[in-house]
């Protein structure tokens, strides 16, 4: 169990290092941030929408089985 403790906290502290490269990023060039975001919302919906599509095959499955 400490193995497993050890190697997930070194993964966040990899993550912290990334996140804080990402803010810099977006600082220096607010446009392309504004870019990313609106990205980042039309891929939401994507999931949304592929959501959907998987709880009416649930649906249909569990009225033929």
């Amino acid at each position: 169990m400490d193995r497993k403790n050890h190697s997930e906290a070194s993964q966040m502290n990899s993550v912290d290092l990334e996140s804080d490269s990402e803010e810099l990023e977006k600082d220096s060039v607010d446009r392309e941030g504004n870019s990313m975001d609106l990205e980042l919302n039309s891929v939401d919906m994507e999931l949304v929408s592929i959501d959907f599509k998987s709880d009416s095959v649930d649906l249909s499955l569990i009225s033929k089985g």
